[in-house]
């Protein structure tokens, strides 16, 4: 398929705004989802450390002391985060509701350090940070879990305006690609228009040289090309009528503040006006075609 310079530059355009216009928005999507986590692991740990203060600051009033506050804590985050205690025994000291549904074990904990990890509880979507801790020596294990979903939903949003809006921009931006490389190239348009008009009478001219060397030579030979030269003749002079026509057409890709452009004005004026009497010199082109006809027998 032979496509034009402005199609190419164009396609090429288009390939190139289309991959980075898809890594902008993978990059975009990857910070978001990066932003997430980092949101709600942040979430997720300071709540874990709320529930360590309650219990450091209920714990010398013994075990019922410290359930009653971390019930009146779990009641200030109805709407929000949820939690889970175990004490020294392995017993359950709290749980909110979520946690006390039926579901899979949570893996065991090896570590001190804070761990993270991201599950569903009645059907939604929770990042719940973990922690086993020394607490007025004993040993407690506390799971603070954030829910995700209205995260998940703001990406989930953000990735349906990227379907819609990256084949839009894509398209859109090509569009405004194609109009500037049409313009950015109608110089080299007027350049190869000229070019071509150029070639076509150099190639007609040369064309003509032959025909002419070949009639001299038939005279040379002794022969009478009365029907050739009258061809040679009828075809040159329509050829050279044409020529300041022609010119004419291909000045007009010439910038009009060019040096020569005056010049080149006056020069087309008077070959216009001189054109007519071509057809005189070595007979009337009805004349030369009449000859011909009566020499291929049409007469």
């Amino acid at each position: 398929m032979n496509l034009t310079i402005r199609a190419r530059l164009t396609l090429l355009y288009f390939v190139v705004l289309a991959a980075s216009f898809a890594a902008f928005f993978w990059i975009c999507d990857f910070g978001f989802r990066r932003s997430i986590e980092i949101t709600v692991n942040d979430a997720s740990r300071s709540n874990l450390e709320r529930v360590r203060a309650v219990i450091e600051k209920a714990l010398p009033e013994g075990a019922p002391k410290v359930r009653h506050e971390l019930t009146e804590l779990s009641a200030l985050w109805a709407s929000g985060a949820i939690f889970e205690v175990a004490g020294p025994d392995g017993q359950w000291i709290f749980q909110s509701p979520r946690f006390q549904k039926p579901q899979a074990p949570l893996p065991e904990l090896e570590s001190p350090e804070v761990s993270f990890l991201t599950t569903n509880l009645e059907l939604l979507q929770y990042r719940i940070a973990r922690q086993k801790m020394a607490l007025g020596g004993y040993t407690f294990q506390i799971d603070a879990a954030v829910p995700t979903e209205p995260f998940d939903q703001a990406l989930d949003n953000f990735r349906l305006i990227e379907k819609e809006f990256l084949p839009l921009l894509v398209i859109l931006a090509s569009v405004l690609g194609y109009w500037l490389g049409g313009r950015a190239l109608a110089p080299v348009n007027r350049i190869i228009r000229s070019a071509e008009g150029i070639g076509r009478l150099v190639a007609q001219l040369h064309t003509m040289r032959r025909m002419s060397v070949s009639v001299a030579g038939m005279l040379q030979a002794g022969k009478e090309p009365v029907v050739e030269a009258a061809i040679v003749k009828d075809i040159g002079t329509v050829w050279e009528q044409q020529l300041p026509h022609r010119v004419r057409d291909l000045a007009a890709f010439i910038d009009a503040d060019a040096t020569n452009h005056e010049t080149l004005e006056h020069q087309l004026a008077f070959a216009i006006k001189t054109a007519p009497k071509l057809t005189i010199q070595g007979g009337t082109t009805e004349v030369l075609r009449g000859i011909i006809a009566r020499g291929l027998g049409l007469r």
